[in-house]
């Protein structure tokens, strides 16, 4: 099949394409899209007639939702369920993939050991950690900058990477701030994205108010900031300076009517909004925190909220992972770069 950059049409049969293994589009291109054979025909059409190979990633995702694309979600998941062998689902697999990847190592939400005499018996809980190691020297500056314990940095960052639902890679982020905008409001700004899961609006307020030598980000796009995030680096000094900011803003009183302002663990816990911490008006020129149902919730130790048993279980596992090793064997994996061996 001929490749020409510059010709935008190829409109192969049903037969060439099933031939094929539905691996390429009608227009002579690999698809791209995960629910692509699964849309109809109208949407299809019109996102192949404003593809271009000099499109990035980010403006494919785009394009695919502004056709239509996300309708028809449903019935690709239909279709999976029913076999998840079907010749159209490639790039489904290929999500599950890597979903199955960053879940590695996992037990429902706790660190497996590996198998005694394994390869991996050395760093047991490697499958824990093994998609943010690498970034151990990033994790202790970060740490260092924002004034948070490394241990309990490193363990946010952990659990957060190994349970990321949405926002991860570009397309994953792209797709992610589209439904966003659909369905919560938040105009696509209301996304978790990358290995921290930090929302972008939070990230934005931390640029505006730790990074702001660097430039204006009050006036960053929605794309300007989302970049911050997939750059892994940057997003962990981010959730440093998000749980920094936790600490000098969130607070509840003592027993004896004193306040008590949040301790670094105080702050892992209320880093996920699950947890009661809110922020008002996310997208205004004064963003303020909301921070009531959580200061309930320390004070007389009742959560009133429909997700609090996944509040609850964020909390044990965070707590499992600063006693059973987990933390410090990612320090010592981190030391010997013992992912360059596997």
């Amino acid at each position: 099949m001929r490749e020409v950059e510059n010709e935008k049409r190829f409109w192969a049969g049903e037969d060439e394409l099933k031939r094929l293994g539905w691996k390429i589009m009608p227009n002579g291109r690999p698809v791209d899209q995960p629910n692509f054979w699964f849309a109809s025909e109208k949407v299809q059409n019109e996102y192949m007639s404003n593809w271009s190979p000099t499109m990035t990633d980010e403006q494919l995702a785009f394009s695919w939702v502004s056709a239509g694309g996300l309708e028809s979600f449903k019935a690709m998941e239909r279709a999976a369920k029913e076999n998840p062998h079907d010749s159209r689902l490639g790039e489904w697999r290929n999500m599950q993939k890597v979903a199955a990847k960053l879940n590695a190592g996992q037990g429902g939400s706790r660190a497996v050991a590996a198998p005694n005499g394994s390869s991996a018996s050395r760093y047991k809980y490697y499958g824990a950690y093994e998609q943010v190691v690498r970034y151990w020297r990033d994790i202790e500056s970060a740490a260092a900058n924002h004034h948070i314990n490394k241990n309990v940095l490193a363990a946010v960052i952990i659990w957060e990477s190994a349970h990321a639902r949405e926002g991860t890679g570009r397309m994953g982020a792209e797709a992610a701030k589209a439904k966003d905008d659909l369905i919560d409001g938040y105009k696509g700004w209301g996304v978790s994205v990358g290995i921290t899961q930090l929302e972008i609006y939070k990230a934005r307020m931390m640029l505006i108010k730790y990074y702001y030598k660097e430039r204006d980000w009050g006036k960053a796009t929605l794309g300007q900031v989302t970049n911050q995030l997939l750059h892994a680096p940057r997003a962990i000094q981010l959730a440093a300076a998000w749980m920094e900011y936790l600490k000098q803003n969130v607070w509840y009183e003592n027993k004896d009517g004193s306040r008590h302002n949040l301790t670094d663990r105080e702050a892992a816990e209320a880093y996920c909004g699950c947890s009661g911490v809110t922020v008002d008006n996310p997208l205004g020129g004064y963003p303020l925190l909301s921070f009531k149902t959580y200061k309930d919730w320390k004070e007389t130790g009742y959560l009133d909220r429909k997700d609090s048993t996944s509040v609850v279980n964020r909390q044990r596992d965070l707590e499992h992972l600063w006693s059973n090793g987990s933390v410090e064997e990612f320090w010592r994996c981190g030391r010997a770069a013992c992912w360059t061996s596997r």
